[in-house]
């Protein structure tokens, strides 16, 4: 009964009230509770919850079981194809959810809007880079869809599972664009910075890149295609994730014989492409070194980068640099340091055994930036 026709002060209206209760209660689609002093009384209601759907079917309200259990087959289906595991963990996580509370997380209640948002997070499971226009012109014949109408969608699910955005620091105030990039998906192109007395080709024409002596911006659809670089006059090759800490870096102790790249926070195919080039023109006299954040991250980003580049060596990621800092370092959540101990197990992270330890032990990590701090 709605307020406007049940008043508990009303003798004939409490009369109809609990008429309608002893009836439900007869057909076992309720249970009700009443006063200890008076049985007249109802107190409470509750519904059988084994009877959903004879009072939805009653009462004419739409039961959504049905509903759920499409875009649970649904999900079923796609779960198939999927080889990456944050992406069957996600998926696991919505139809568990869907079995045992009845209730959709992260996706609309729009059956077309899902598969939408299913056709995007495919192409990210399988790890391929895209611009976002081309994609939504390719799957949905209108080059802002995505955009407009997915996006929102995807980039929760990414904020909450992507294992290169979800411990990000700032992912919350990221911009999309800034997230999207961390798994090769752009809506504009990436831009390459570097400096160092080196040359290479492109399109058969020499590029001489130490006449800029600021250094040198590149798109990355370009920086993809050079070629046989000339590092004769280079010996250590540093690369640094933070664009401040490259800019000051550059200014007061770049060496005459160093090329200084940009790394920034992500690992595009483009940008893996432009690292392998320089590999395949490096001598066994040349050093490489990574200058990251002491973190999950900038730990992480050091094992991809020796996929490539083997010898390379972390710089100002030790425990003299953490503890000389430590008072700029940053708390983190119990589940990130859950995270971070879990390399300590894993090959390939020996180096930082060390300096993960005192982050444990501190409950902190360190921000490059810390480092220029006066």
């Amino acid at each position: 009964f709605s307020r406007e026709i049940y008043d508990r002060m009303d003798y004939d209206s409490v009369c109809k009230m609990n008429e309608a209760v002893y009836s439900l209660h007869d057909r076992k689609l309720i249970t009700y509770d009443v006063d200890e002093f008076n049985d007249f009384h109802i107190t409470k209601i509750y519904m059988c919850l084994s009877e959903v759907d004879k009072i939805a079917s009653l009462t004419g309200i739409k039961d959504n079981k049905q509903d759920l259990l499409v875009v649970y087959h649904l999900l079923s289906d796609k779960k198939e194809a999927v080889k990456s595991e944050w992406g069957q963990k996600f998926l696991k996580d919505v139809m568990d959810s869907i079995m045992a509370k009845n209730r959709l997380l992260y996706l609309p209640k729009d059956n077309v809007l899902i598969e939408g948002i299913l056709k995007v997070l495919q192409v990210i499971f399988d790890g391929e880079e895209f611009y976002i226009r081309a994609l939504s012109t390719k799957l949905f014949s209108n080059s802002k869809y995505i955009e407009r109408v997915l996006l929102k969608y995807v980039i929760k699910i990414l904020k909450d599972y992507h294992p290169d955005i979800n411990f990000l620091k700032e992912k919350d105030k990221m911009s999309d664009n800034e997230l999207l990039r961390h798994i090769g998906a752009f809506t504009y192109e990436e831009v390459f910075e570097f400096i160092g007395d080196c040359t290479a080709y492109f399109n058969n024409k020499l590029l001489d890149f130490s006449v800029y002596d600021q250094g040198m911006y590149l798109g990355s659809n370009v920086a993809a295609q050079l070629s046989n670089f000339n590092l004769d006059g280079i010996r250590t090759i540093t690369l640094i994730e933070n664009k401040m800490n490259y800019k000051q870096y550059c200014k007061k102790e770049k060496l005459t014989d160093e090329l200084v790249i940009f790394s920034g926070g992500y690992y595009s195919a483009q940008r893996k492409k432009f690292y392998n080039t320089i590999k395949s023109s490096m001598t066994e006299h040349h050093k490489v070194r990574l200058w990251d954040d002491i973190d999950l991250g900038g730990f992480q980003m050091f094992y991809k980068l020796r996929m490539i580049f083997e010898n390379i060596t972390p710089m100002r990621m030790d425990e003299e640099t953490y503890m000389n800092h430590l008072e700029f370092a940053r708390k983190m959540n119990d589940n990130y340091f859950t995270s971070l101990e879990r390399l300590i197990d894993k090959d390939g992270y020996e180096v930082f055994h060390n300096v993960i330890k005192m982050c444990l032990k501190n409950k902190k990590v360190l921000e490059q930036e810390s480092y220029y701090i006066e």
